[in-house]
């Protein structure tokens, strides 16, 4: 019997190539699913922490800062890191209540991540420092130590406001680098809200 060596050789070419079609789809369908599985899970956490921050809010819509459309999804302004996307927070009726808006402040060691939620004037509503590696960030983690920002502009002259009366940590003694780069991250991100909302 003749074997036609050129037919076996076409035809394990083939299955090969079918083995790799198959392959590089499964690895695209796989790709595809975690990619959506990992942006609904991060759209959850977001809108967790949305309403930890407006408790009483019924709608957060998702802006960009006009001047940076397309662009990265985060950039710099001073070696704060912000995100571009930020959401306006709205009550029953659509009227505007506030901002909310995510940041890395710079640590001694490590980023600080942070969302700030201000009102609808720019008026901080409220802080909170996400998990860091920053090991004297780890006290600011505490809502409230980071009360003490609430109610406070940038414009004010008691801003950045005095630590001294929290019980367990003031910004001397305990935090200074920490404490400076959660300062620096409110006032670069209220800076380029204030650009972006022309106030």
């Amino acid at each position: 019997m003749k074997i036609n060596l050129k037919n076996e050789y076409t035809i394990a070419a083939g299955k090969l190539a079918l083995v790799a079609v198959v392959g590089i789809l499964l690895v695209c369908v796989t790709y595809i699913s975690l990619h959506s599985f990992l942006k609904e899970n991060k759209a959850n956490r977001e809108f967790k922490l949305n309403k930890e921050l407006f408790p009483d809010a019924a709608n957060f819509v998702e802006c960009e800062f006009t001047s940076l459309k397309r662009e990265a999804s985060y950039f710099y302004k001073n070696n704060v890191r912000i995100q571009n996307k930020y959401y306006e927070v709205k009550d029953n009726d659509g009227n505007l209540k506030g901002y909310i808006t995510f940041i890395y402040g710079n640590g001694f060691y490590s980023d600080l991540p942070l969302c700030v939620a201000f009102t609808d004037t720019l008026q901080i509503h409220k802080v909170l420092l996400l998990p860091t590696r920053e090991l004297k960030g780890k006290c600011w983690e505490d809502n409230k130590l980071l009360s003490i920002f609430q109610g406070c502009s940038t414009d004010d002259s008691t801003f950045p406001p005095v630590t001294s009366g929290v019980d367990v940590v003031d910004s001397i003694s305990g935090a200074t680098v920490t404490f400076n780069g959660i300062v620096d991250a409110i006032r670069e991100v209220i800076n380029v809200l204030s650009l972006n909302k022309g106030k």
